[in-house]
């Protein structure tokens, strides 16, 4: 296990690499996901604008950040790229919209207990190792409301980069050969691929989970993005 020391000067590395990576426009993309949309539609119903709070948790270039606010929550957006958080604020301003930006690790978050309604983790967690991921679970369930919802999507551990990666940890691999695959921004990370015994560990803190997987295939089939997708309810 790392030293707190060791684990905050990775936390600076990423948050440099995701700097770098937030200043080309590829890798900030406007438009939500399609599972982020349907959940936020179909699992709040009745709500009127303002009246609930929803968390961004790693929001990168705030594509989701912008899409809640838009649909009425009261957003906060959290991440260690302070690039991508400026690109996110810059954006809602551009459209009308107010975020609230917060510099922070997904396991130093520090919110009132019951404080949100709603929490978004989106392809975030596998960047970090699974004791980061344990406690950011337990902090994302002790801010939400009870009946508040989570949704979060991570790797599993059928992914195709997973076999470009060497082991460096349970679940842990270093990306050592995405040269000229559709991944080569994550050339030199360290990735987390969970099975689903992990996943259903990790989110013990919530009374209710429901467990999808969804796979995307890349180029005629030689790449197979595979995911969890999490719905979890406190």
């Amino acid at each position: 296990m790392r030293t707190g020391a060791e684990q905050a000067e990775k936390q600076t590395d990423l948050g440099r690499r995701w700097n770098d990576l937030h200043a080309e426009p590829r890798y900030c993309p406007r438009y939500p996901d399609e599972a982020v949309v349907r959940w936020a539609l179909t699992s709040f119903p009745g709500r009127a604008p303002g009246e609930m709070r929803a968390l961004d948790l790693g929001c990168g270039a705030g594509r989701h950040s912008v899409f809640l606010a838009s649909e009425g929550f009261q957003t906060v957006a959290a991440d260690l790229s302070r690039k991508g958080l400026d690109g996110a604020a810059q954006r809602a301003t551009s459209e009308g919209l107010e975020i609230d930006t917060q510099l922070a690790a997904i396991d130093q978050i520090d919110f009132p207990s019951g404080y949100f309604d709603a929490v978004l983790c989106y392809s975030v967690y596998c960047y970090a190792p699974i004791d980061q991921i344990a406690t950011s679970i337990e902090r994302v369930a002790d801010a939400l409301k009870p009946g508040g919802r989570f949704l979060c999507c991570t790797r599993t551990n059928a992914d195709w980069r997973r076999s470009f990666g060497r082991p460096t940890g349970s679940d842990r691999f270093l990306m050592e050969a995405l040269s000229g695959t559709p991944a080569e921004a994550e050339e030199g990370l360290e990735l987390t691929f969970l099975d689903e015994a992990s996943i259903r560990n990790l989110f013990k803190p919530f009374s209710r989970i429901e467990l999808n997987r969804r796979s995307v295939t890349r180029q005629d089939g030689q790449f197979v993005d595979d995911d969890w997708l999490v719905e979890a309810e406190r």
